[in-house]
């Protein structure tokens, strides 16, 4: 069984991304866990550690708990944030992700919300948006299990928001419900119903899924790649290699209104480029290879 960790990046941003990794539960989980609380006695004080969990956005910016900008100058900033996005190459593990930008839901939803309060409006937006982010991420958990391990299954995790968690439950159900896509689709699309993403999302804090550390940061990163920060150049290049798509060769979905939940409807993907999953094909081909050799040399040895 793998788990898939996801996490959203939006404040003060034209883009609504979701990301995260996809860990194996049974192989990966536990080292992946030993070397974020490694990152912790790494970088925090003794005293500070139980329950701390990393918040790319603090650590970049001197928010919050790195607020002192003596405690915690731009050098150490910026060594945190390189070894927490180094994770996914670290360990081998595909980060997923959904993307949105969040003017085009504005004009989607415009007419549907014609009249309504503006803090309603707004609220109404956020939960719109972030429902097609996660519906793009989910979906690209789903094709890489069909694709590379189809006798597997995946489990969502994802922080806790109240504000959301009743609407992605709904939104992750019908995904899965073969009978809702029989009863609003003649023709479903092939991605549809889910049948390897099982079982409700489950929603955690930061210090009791670990993990979910490393969805903040891939998330942070690439929102930050979308808008063109050169600052955060060298951090989406760590993540680049493990990703499932690629922001700036994607053709992302158009969508149409009603849908009941939020389904997304493919464009054709640019033919020109390597495909998501034949990149992480490759990758794991090529990996296989390595480990492989060094079988062979100890032997000789």
């Amino acid at each position: 069984m793998r788990q898939a960790f996801c996490d959203e990046s939006f404040s003060r941003s034209p883009f609504f991304v979701v990301a995260g990794p996809i860990i194996h539960t049974d192989s990966q989980l536990i080292p992946v866990e030993e070397y974020l609380e490694s990152l912790v006695e790494k970088y925090i004080p003794k005293e500070d550690r139980k329950g701390f969990a990393f918040h790319s956005a603090d650590v970049w910016n001197n928010w919050d708990y790195f607020a002192d900008k003596a405690k915690w100058p731009r050098g150490i900033c910026w060594d945190i944030l390189w070894d927490l996005s180094g994770i996914p190459a670290r360990f081998g593990l595909p980060v997923a992700l959904g993307l949105k930008r969040k003017e085009e839901v504005a004009e989607w939803i415009a007419a549907p919300l014609e009249g309504i309060e503006e803090k309603f409006r707004t609220k109404a937006h956020d939960v719109a948006t972030h429902g097609i982010a996660f519906v793009e991420y989910a979906k690209s958990v789903e094709g890489l299990l069909r694709e590379l391990w189809p006798d597997e299954t995946a489990e969502l995790v994802a922080e806790n928001r109240s504000e959301v968690e009743e609407s992605l439950h709904g939104v992750h159900l019908s995904m899965r419900s073969r009978h809702w896509f029989e009863q609003e689709w003649e023709a479903p699309p092939p991605e549809f119903p889910f049948t390897r993403v099982r079982g409700a999302i489950k929603f955690a804090a930061k210090r009791d899924e670990v993990a979910l550390q490393i969805a903040d940061v891939c998330a942070y990163v690439i929102r930050a790649a979308c808008e063109d920060s050169l600052d955060h150049a060298p951090f989406y290049n760590r993540l680049q290699p493990l990703m499932l798509g690629h922001p700036k060769h994607l053709n992302w979905p158009p969508l149409e209104w009603p849908l009941g939940p939020l389904v997304p409807l493919w464009k054709e993907s640019n033919a020109e480029s390597e495909s998501p999953l034949g990149r992480i094909r490759r990758l794991m081909r090529r990996d296989r290879r390595r480990r492989l050799g060094n079988t062979r040399k100890s032997k000789v040895k």
